[in-house]
């Protein structure tokens, strides 16, 4: 598919399909695409692009992404959707227009550190959230203080 001689991304697609966001701000996280891996192998955290869906209680994973170091599959993927209520932090980013830290459960036993940032338009308004998680001891430590180094994260062992 094609629009004046871009090709449409998945992404894009999806942000279309899924939804309400304007064109502009679906081709302004189209072309967000390459700096989220980069982001994910720099953080060494799962990285997910969220936007509300066309039913305002839903949550709509648009990307997922993962260090390209790493194996695994991620906790989300692509194209999922989530209730508002399961992914509070990101209705939090919404509501205030401000990064938030914290923690959610994902499965009995799985709680992992979450720090969220909203991604915002030419009026200053969020409308979407992108969402960096870990799951070990040194990333919610670096999450928490906002310090990234190995002389930091021997510390909390």
């Amino acid at each position: 598919m094609q629009t004046r001689g871009i090709e449409m991304s998945q992404l894009y697609t999806l942000v279309r399909d899924t939804t309400n966001l304007t064109d502009v701000q679906a081709k302004i996280l189209d072309h967000m695409q390459v700096a989220l891996q980069l982001a994910s192998d720099i953080s060494r955290n799962q990285v997910y692009l969220c936007a509300r869906g066309k039913n305002e209680d839903i949550s709509v994973i648009l990307m997922a992404v993962k260090p390209s170091y790493t194996h695994g599959s991620t906790f989300f993927k692509s194209g999922d959707t989530r209730l508002v209520d399961d992914l509070a932090i990101i209705e939090n980013v919404f509501t205030t227009g401000r990064k938030v830290v914290g923690r959610t459960e994902l499965d009995q036993g799985l709680t992992v550190a979450v720090t969220a940032y909203p991604i915002v338009d030419n009026a200053g308004l969020p409308f979407a959230v992108v969402c960096f998680m870990s799951n070990s001891v040194k990333h919610k430590y670096q999450h928490q203080t906002g310090i990234y180094g190995p002389q930091y994260c021997d510390r909390v062992r």
